[in-house]
């Protein structure tokens, strides 16, 4: 039998301690932003999933400013996943984030 791919949790990985997270925080905010604002994929790639969506608009709305905080919000999110269908709301001042499929052009 083929063994099945588990959810892991972030703070579950060996290693996610010792990340620069506000790095990855910061280029997961450069990614939604460019999302938010219809750029165009430098490469095709798979239409990132409504969660992903929901998860990249939260970023665009955080205020992170140290490596504490980025983890938080990469383990927050994650956990929140498997149990909220309710997606994060961003503040108004956020750019709204569609996914490429459904965004009008």
């Amino acid at each position: 039998m083929t063994p099945q791919p588990q959810p892991l949790a972030f703070d579950a990985l060996a290693g996610f301690a010792d990340d620069d997270a506000l790095a990855a925080f910061a280029a997961f905010r450069d990614w939604a932003r460019a999302i938010a604002a219809e750029t165009p994929p430098l490469r095709a790639a798979k239409t990132p999933s409504p969660r992903l969506m929901q998860v990249a608009q939260a970023a665009c709305g955080a205020s992170i400013a140290d490596n504490g905080a980025a983890r938080r919000f990469f383990v927050d999110t994650s956990a929140r996943g498997a149990s909220s269908p309710t997606p994060p709301t961003a503040p108004p001042s956020s750019p709204a984030i569609t996914s490429p499929s459904s965004t009008p052009r």
